[in-house]
C-alpha cells in the first residue's frame, strides 16, 4: 500500500472511479483534517490536503501518484 498527498495545483478527482479509471489504481482510504474515510465511495471527490492510501499494481500506483503528485515525495514506509 502506497500513501501520498495530493499536490496544491491538482484539479479535483473522484477517488473511486475517476481515478481508477484514469490509473487502474484503487483508493481505500483518505486521511482529511485527521479523520479517516475508509473505503471512500467513487464520488469522493480528494481535497488539497488529503493524504491518500492506495493499492494496485506498481506501474497503476505510480501513474496514479504522477496523476495526484507530480513533485517527487519520500517514501511513506519504504515500500511500495
Amino acid at each position: 500500500m502506497t500513501f501520498l498527498k495530493p499536490a496544491d495545483s491538482y484539479r479535483p478527482i473522484a477517488a473511486g472511479l475517476s481515478l481508477f479509471a484514469q490509473t487502474e489504481a484503487s483508493v481505500i482510504a483518505i486521511l482529511r483534517q485527521q479523520q479517516v474515510i475508509a473505503n471512500p465511495k467513487s464520488a469522493t471527490l480528494l481535497q488539497v490536503g488529503d493524504v491518500v492510501g492506495l493499492i494496485g499494481e506498481a506501474a497503476h500506483v505510480a501513474k496514479a501518484r504522477r496523476l495526484l503528485a507530480p513533485e517527487p515525495l519520500p517514501a511513506s514506509d519504504g515500500q511500495e
